[in-house]
């Protein structure tokens, strides 16, 4: 049985933030106000350290969100003011 697209929307979500979160992005999803108890339960709980360049706490992120969010990123690399 197939998911509504409502619940894989809200999943898809899910998992975004999770990543978010995990990779010291939480600022994000906190300012969006998305699932705000999960990522502050995530941060609390996270084991491994951040790197402590901005830069490559957002490539690992996004490398791990996927093709479309490289894209972004790449996208992303080639303005000047960031």
């Amino acid at each position: 049985m197939r998911l509504p697209a409502s619940y894989r929307r809200n999943l898809r979500l899910l998992r975004i933030v999770h990543i978010l979160a995990t990779h010291g992005m939480a600022a994000i999803a906190v300012r969006m106000r998305l699932f705000l108890p999960y990522v502050w339960v995530v941060q609390w709980f996270r084991e491994e350290p951040l790197p402590t360049e901005a830069g490559a706490q957002i490539r690992e992120a996004l490398e791990k969100l996927g093709p479309t969010f490289i894209k972004f990123g790449q996208m992303l690399s080639t303005r000047v003011d960031l």
